[in-house]
C-alpha cells in the first residue's frame, strides 16, 4: 500500500519510481534520474505507460515532483499538475523518505557492481521505501 502522503496519486495501483543508478567515475554507484509512476483509468493493476499510466519527474535533490505525462500517448491528456483521476497535486509535492529511497537504490547496485546501469522500481510504502526490482533495460525513454 502506498505511503499515506502519495496515496492520493494513485487511482488504487501501487505507485513506484524508477531510479536510474550508474556507476560513476570513481566506481561508486549513483542515482541519476527518477521518476513516480502513477496508474490512471480502470487499470488499478500497474503503473506504467503501456498500461495507461503517467509519469511525474522526480527532483533528485529534493524529491520534489514535477508534472506528470504519458509520453504523448494520449495527445489528448498533455502534461498534468494534477492525477487525471484522484485530480490531487502532483507538481510540487515532495515525496516521503526521499533521501533514504536514493541511498537504497545505491546500495542495491553495489550488489550488482557487474552492471553499470540499473533501473530500479521502488515503492514508498508506510514504513519506507521497498525495492520491487532492477531492470537490465532500465527504459530510459521514461526519463
Amino acid at each position: 500500500m502506498n505511503h499515506p502522503d502519495i496515496a492520493d496519486l494513485s487511482n488504487g495501483a501501487l505507485a513506484t519510481l524508477r531510479i536510474l543508478t550508474v556507476e560513476n567515475e570513481r566506481g561508486e554507484f549513483e542515482p541519476t534520474h527518477a521518476v513516480l509512476r502513477m496508474a490512471v483509468g480502470g487499470n488499478t493493476t500497474v503503473d506504467n505507460f503501456h498500461a495507461g499510466g503517467v509519469a511525474a519527474k522526480v527532483d533528485l535533490l529534493s524529491g520534489e515532483l514535477g508534472r506528470a505525462t504519458d509520453i504523448g500517448l494520449r495527445p489528448d491528456r498533455g502534461w498534468c499538475a494534477s492525477h487525471p483521476d484522484t485530480h490531487a497535486r502532483i507538481e510540487g509535492r515532495r515525496l516521503p523518505f526521499w533521501r533514504e529511497t536514493l541511498d537504497l537504490t545505491s546500495r542495491a547496485h553495489a550488489a550488482f557492481s557487474d552492471r553499470v546501469l540499473i533501473g530500479w522500481d521502488v515503492a514508498i510504502l508506510k514504513d519506507g521505501p521497498v525495492l520491487v526490482e532492477g531492470n537490465a533495460g532500465a527504459d530510459v525513454d521514461i526519463v
